[in-house]
């Protein structure tokens, strides 16, 4: 068994992270490994390789992300797709930034934008006298300030 320890190097469900400081903000890297010999190996390499280290863009790192989720079944596939579309809408909204950058306030500011954009076509529907739609408001949209909150956390803190 490898003694080496790296400080940084967790075990998250099945999968090894390794957590690292950017732009002053701790972030969390998929390893992409269940093995502790090349988790050491891997996060060996991105302190030695900054152009190793991801995240140069928000919809890279989250369609990463929507990925891990998939894969340790923590969204269903439909589930991912609504998530998918959220998170594209949301990083079109902050120019594709890399997760690092990406504030609470960003969050915040897309999901009064998404809610105020529904309010507005729901009240001219009301207005040219169609049916209300089936919906209260739509779980994605009402959740995205979740989803994206939780996504940034998931790579950029």
């Amino acid at each position: 068994m490898l003694k080496v320890r790296i400080r940084g190097l967790y075990l998250r469900g099945e999968i090894y992270w390794f957590a690292k400081q950017a732009n002053g903000r701790r972030s969390m890297v998929s390893l992409e490994t269940r093995d502790y010999a090349e988790a050491v190996q891997r996060a060996r390499e991105i302190l030695e390789s900054p152009e190793l280290q991801p995240a140069q863009s928000f919809t890279a790192e989250f369609e990463r992300f929507l990925a891990h989720k998939l894969e340790t079944n923590r969204y269903s596939p439909t589930g991912a797709d609504g998530k998918r579309s959220c998170l594209t809408m949301f990083a079109d909204s902050v120019k594709n930034i890399p997760p690092t950058n990406v504030t609470g306030s960003q969050c915040k500011a897309f999901y009064f934008a998404s809610k105020q954009r529904i309010a507005v076509r729901l009240a001219a529907r009301r207005r040219a006298g169609e049916a209300p739609l089936s919906f209260r408001f739509p779980s994605p949209v009402r959740s995205i300030h979740e989803i994206a909150t939780r996504a940034v956390d998931q790579v950029g803190t």
